[in-house]
């Protein structure tokens, strides 16, 4: 009996060691998977942890690959800078390649470096300017492109401390006004940025309003300095609202940059003060919500092409996106070819003349700085709009009545033929800054301005097409023509504007871009 008894015991023994066994290999099998669970977490931490190093360490290398670069843009700088022919420099936040050192040599008979280091932040204008002082000690003017509210924004982002740091406007007291004090025999030109419309259109009125308080600021303390001033052409409307001027944000394409700064440079119709740009913004709300609201584009035009066939009203400024072409395009959003050509006639005086520029056209010659454009994009079919302005140089040539409207009927009746689905709308001249506004004869045997104009009334009614009267409706008149007319005869870039939208306007009226 003890032997079945010691037997059992055994049994229930073993039974428990067993169990004890299994489950101590469970308890280490499990200890040991969460200590491989944990190794292998730990090794995808290093591996990460490695990976981050290797993207911190390529950062740092590429950040201090920009900051040697930009050293080295900076030292080239002040090399030309120290070169004592030089008088002038111009630095700029933004991009102002499309400017070169020949150029202004040309128009001011005066040596000027165009730094590439672009500054921006307070600091940076602070140290370039007056390590550029002390290298060329011949400097007279300094010319500053600059956002006043981008300084402010950031100077806060670009300072390291360990205590209480300057305000921006205590920074600038301590740091920049100090350079305009004691270079007063250096004037200090500060150039504020030209937004196109657009952009200030995606702003609320109130982001805006903060921007331009920041100017006043600036302004309020830059007046203080007689040899410091400050320009804005920002709310020039036939600028800022055509988005074909700009290239991408504020660089704006070459020819139309090249224009601004000849205004900057030279005019000072721009000088801006704190009162001013006040009056600046109060303009800009008005722009911004003509924008927004879709003031500036016009429907009805697709499938479109509009061809303009006149004289230098018409091919009178030298950059295309401020013509009066240039303006129509950009508010259609319908493709523009200008063919005028300055000094031309509708009478048949020679081969620029209207009725012989139309008949060229079957032969592939025309003239204009779109030539190419059309006789590339045009075709016999396509729905073309004609429009067409003579009369200015008939008038001043005293060409005969007859004769001038014998020539527009034939070149109407052409273009009607060769181009079966067109549209034509006739643009009668303005009145003009001389001659009591055209109401003189301009040769001895010729004829008043007015009645050139009567006779492209009568025709648009006997040949049914549209008519636009600039001589009786644009409110151009001989007393007032300074504003709209930079010589007395040719319209400023702000009148092409407004003469533009008068032509798309009456396009719509008269259903010229109807089917």
């Amino acid at each position: 009996m003890n032997s079945n008894v010691v037997s059992k015991a055994n049994k229930i023994l073993l039974i428990a060691l067993g169990a004890l066994a299994v489950v101590l290999i469970i308890v280490f099998s499990s200890k040991a998977a969460n200590r491989a669970q944990r190794l292998k977490k730990e090794l995808h931490q290093n591996h990460v942890q490695a990976e981050n190093c290797f993207v911190f360490k390529a950062f740092t290398e590429k950040e201090y690959g920009k900051a040697k670069d930009k050293a080295l843009i900076k030292i080239n700088d002040l090399i030309r800078i120290s070169d004592s022919d030089y008088r002038r420099l111009h630095i700029s936040m933004w991009d102002i390649d499309y400017l070169d050192p020949d150029w202004y040599n040309v128009y001011y008979a005066s040596p000027i470096v165009y730094g590439k280091y672009g500054i921006k932040t307070p600091q940076e204008v602070c140290n370039y300017l007056s390590t550029s002082i002390r290298a060329n000690s011949e400097l007279d003017t300094v010319y500053l492109s600059v956002d006043p509210y981008e300084l402010y924004k950031n100077y806060y982002t670009s300072v390291y401390y360990d205590s209480e740091i300057l305000t921006f406007e205590e920074y600038l007291e301590n740091n920049l006004f100090p350079i305009f004090k004691e270079n007063k025999n250096v004037t200090f030109k500060f150039f504020f940025p030209i937004k196109p419309l657009s952009e200030w259109a995606n702003e609320s009125d109130e982001e805006i309003r903060t921007t331009f308080k920041n100017w006043y600021t600036f302004l309020m303390y830059l007046r203080l300095y007689p040899n410091v001033k400050s320009y804005y052409m920002g709310n020039e409307e036939w600028l800022v609202s055509n988005n074909e001027n700009y290239e991408e944000g504020l660089r704006f394409k070459d020819e139309i940059g090249r224009l601004v700064h000849l205004y900057m440079y030279d005019k000072n119709d721009y000088k801006v003060t704190p009162p001013e740009i006040d009056w600046d913004l109060k303009a800009l709300y008005g722009m911004a919500y003509k924008e927004r609201n879709g003031d500036y584009d016009y429907k009805g035009f697709e499938n479109k092409k509009i061809v303009f066939l006149g004289d230098s009203v018409l091919d009178y400024a030298m950059q295309n996106t401020v013509s009066i072409p240039g303006f129509v395009s950009e508010m259609t959003n319908a493709p523009c070819y200008n063919l005028a050509v300055g000094g031309t006639t509708a009478s048949e005086v020679d081969e620029d003349s209207f009725t012989n520029v139309v008949k060229g056209f079957s032969k592939g010659i025309a003239h204009g700085r779109d030539a190419n454009r059309f006789f590339e994009d045009v075709n016999r079919d396509d729905e073309i709009i004609f429009i067409i302005e003579y009369g200015l140089n008939d008038y001043f040539m005293g060409n005969d009545i007859f004769d001038f409207s014998t020539g527009l009927k034939n070149g109407i009746d052409l273009l009607k033929k060769n181009y079966p689905n067109c549209k034509i709308m006739l643009v009668a001249p303005y009145r003009l800054g001389i001659l009591d506004g055209g109401d003189f004869a301009y040769t001895e045997d010729g004829y008043f301005l007015s009645e050139y104009v009567e006779t492209i009334n009568y025709l648009s009614q006997e040949e049914n097409v549209a008519f636009l009267n600039l001589f009786k409706d644009s409110g151009i008149t001989y007393e007032n023509s300074a504003d709209f007319l930079t010589d007395e005869i040719h319209p400023k870039y702000n009148t092409n504007l407004y003469l533009a939208r008068m032509i798309v306007e009456s396009m719509v009226e008269q259903n010229v871009c109807g089917n």
